[in-house]
Parts: C-alpha cells; structure tokens; sequence
C-alpha cells in the first residue's frame, strides 16, 4: 500500500510505502495475502492522524483465501505505530469465514450507529456462498479492540476544534474537539445561508478530549442535502468554526 502526499495540483510531494518490510509495519504478511484494498477509518485513536483498514483477501486464517482485514493506526508521516488484524481467528472475530470468501474485499467506515464512542466498519466478503455459489455478503463489524480512546480529563491545555474526518464525508463523520476544562458545550451544525441544522451537543462535558458523529440529518432526524456546511464549538467564550462537506 502506498500513501501519497499530494501538492494542490494534484502532484505527488512525498509518499510512504506501507509493506511487509517497509513503513514500520509489523504484522505478518504471507505469500498471495494480497494486502492492498484500503478504507479510512477516521481517527481510532484521537491523536489528529487518520488510520486504515486494509484487506488481505487471501489470507489464509480458518480456511484458504477466507480473508482478512488490519486496522493500521498511523502516525503523521504516514508510518504505521500499531496494528490489528481482524480474521477468522485474530481480533475477536466469531463470523464464520469459509474457502474463497475473500474477506475484506472492500471496506467502508460507517461512524457510530450504535452510540457507544466507538468506530463501526462494513466489510465486504466477495464470494461468500450463502444463498447460492459466490453471492456474496457484508459484514457490520462493531469495534472493541481499537477504539476512539478520550485523552483523560486535564491533559488538554487549551481548547481545540479539529477538522471533521472523513471530509469530504458519505454518510457520516466524526468531529473531535478538546477541553481544558469542564463546562457548558454546544456543539452546532448549520447550512450555507446560516440557518440551524443539527445541534449535536448541548450539555456539560468534562474536560479531555471528544468525538461527536453526525450522521447528515438535521433536528427532525431527516437526511440533509449534499453542500458544504459550517459546524461552530462554544465553550464558555472561546467559539470557533469550520467547515466540511457532505457528498451524495
């Protein structure tokens, strides 16, 4: 895998290679794993960085080509600083993974629809045979072992608003934001005219760090329209915003 940092004209400035033996990577990689297809995952672990989920349709974990899929925690250069693999016997796994399922085929971060501040994932199993030879099937992957970990209350020295990952985003996003203390929050959503979307935070929370998912409906629970939209943090007097993108 290689990840490209790219100038504004689309040139590539600098790039990392992420492999068996390059990029810090620790895991092992056998021959034909076909380690390559790749999905952000947002922030796991809240250190500003955005890590990725890379399939390995062929590895071999349970059964010939069943699949496999690592989540890589990045650092800011593009190397790896720590990894899990997610298998039929690595990662707390318990789906069963047949022969030729290819599992992470594909992959997409799916925010948090369960509400519990960690990040979900779907994965694609290619040639699963349930229902017929090759249909194929999905996976909803609810993630423990790497989580969005809070920084603990007092570690943060001043306040932060962080840029939304992914942006531009399809169907949600995260946005994280740090406190120096505890204390009143809102956390608000609005469109390109200034009207109110969503609030997403109203409340006190304590000091450390936070991660808020919007999911792209507003107040009514209805689905909001692909645009740019401005998402201002107030805390006490310090207010700042930023702005991200929905695309449909």
């Amino acid at each position: 895998m290689w990840l490209l940092f790219l100038n504004s004209d689309g040139t590539v400035k600098e790039h990392r290679k992420i492999s068996s033996t390059e990029g810090n990577f620790a895991g092992p990689l056998d021959d034909g794993d076909r380690f390559c297809r790749v999905a952000s995952l947002g922030d796991l672990d809240g250190d500003g960085v955005t890590d990725l989920a890379v399939g390995a349709t062929r590895d071999d974990d349970g059964a010939a080509n069943a699949g496999a899929v690592w989540i890589l925690l990045l650092n800011s250069n593009g190397t790896v600083k720590g990894h899990q693999k997610i298998s039929a016997t690595e990662g707390g796994f318990t789906g069963s993974l047949d022969v030729n399922d290819y599992f992470g085929w594909s992959g997409a971060f799916i925010g948090d629809p369960n509400g519990d501040g960690r990040a979900e994932m779907a994965v694609g199993a290619l040639w699963d045979d349930d229902g017929g030879t090759d249909c194929g099937a999905v996976w909803i992957l609810f993630l423990d072992g790497v989580v969005m970990t809070a920084v603990p209350g007092g570690m943060q020295s001043r306040f932060t608003l962080y840029q939304n990952v992914p942006n531009p985003f399809n169907p949600s996003t995260m946005i994280r934001f740090d406190l120096p203390q505890a204390g009143e929050v809102e956390l608000t959503i609005y469109d390109m005219a200034g009207r109110r979307v969503r609030t997403l935070v109203q409340e006190t929370r304590a000091a450390g760090s936070h991660e808020v998912f919007w999911h792209g409906t507003d107040d009514r629970g209805l689905r909001v329209a692909t645009g740019v939209y401005l998402y201002r943090l107030r805390a006490g007097s310090y207010e700042e915003k930023k702005w991200m993108t929905l695309l449909k």
